[in-house]
């Protein structure tokens, strides 16, 4: 009967563990810019930290969403929920949020999303 409930209550914190992990883990998404260009970025719940502008490393670039422009880093602006978002300076067309699944030790699979822009700033709480 101990072992029983061991075994539930190890499964148990398994599981919610992974939840937690998901729920904190970066969010990554796929930017459609108005000049054609496709910009892949990465935020944390934190929102405090992002990449310079001149970061030309192969990467998903950390950005941060904020109502404020910065000419110096990556950055989402925004006036209000319901005007235009800019990466940089740039008029965002389409934002798609991108899950990556692991399949093999060789190959993962991305699965991607379009969301509404107002969904990305609701969850950072903006």
């Amino acid at each position: 009967m101990i072992i029983l409930i061991e075994t539930c209550l190890s499964l148990l914190l398994l599981i919610a563990g992974t939840k937690i992990g998901e729920f904190y883990s970066d969010s990554l998404y796929e930017i459609h810019l108005s000049n054609g260009n496709i910009v892949n970025i990465k935020t944390s719940k934190e929102n405090s930290y992002s990449c310079p502008i001149q970061c030309n490393a192969y990467h998903y670039h950390s950005t941060v969403i904020s109502k404020y422009d910065n000419k110096n880093s990556y950055i989402i602006s925004y006036i209000n929920k319901k005007s235009t978002t800019k990466l940089n300076d740039m008029n965002i067309e389409q934002i798609y949020k991108l899950k990556i699944e692991k399949k093999n030790t060789r190959k993962n699979r991305t699965k991607k999303s379009m969301i509404n822009i107002e969904k990305l700033i609701k969850r950072y709480n903006l």
